[in-house]
């Protein structure tokens, strides 16, 4: 996670890896949407953007990299 913040407002980006079968832009929007509420929620502040980006993907019972 990487984030750019000012007096009132944040933003981040995010890698994630995701297991093998996802849906994978409506796994990006759901770690969008939860991180942004529980940023703003957590903080106060204005969340501007949450990038969110697919590092790997993962195959049950493999081990992550």
């Amino acid at each position: 996670v990487e984030w750019q913040a000012d007096r009132s407002s944040i933003a981040f980006d995010v890698d994630i890896s995701a297991a093998y079968g996802r849906i994978l832009p409506e796994l990006g929007a759901a770690v969008r949407d939860a991180v942004a509420e529980h940023v703003a929620r957590m903080t106060g502040l204005d969340v501007r953007s949450v990038d969110v980006t697919v590092t790997d993907v993962v195959r049950r019972g493999e081990p992550e990299r």
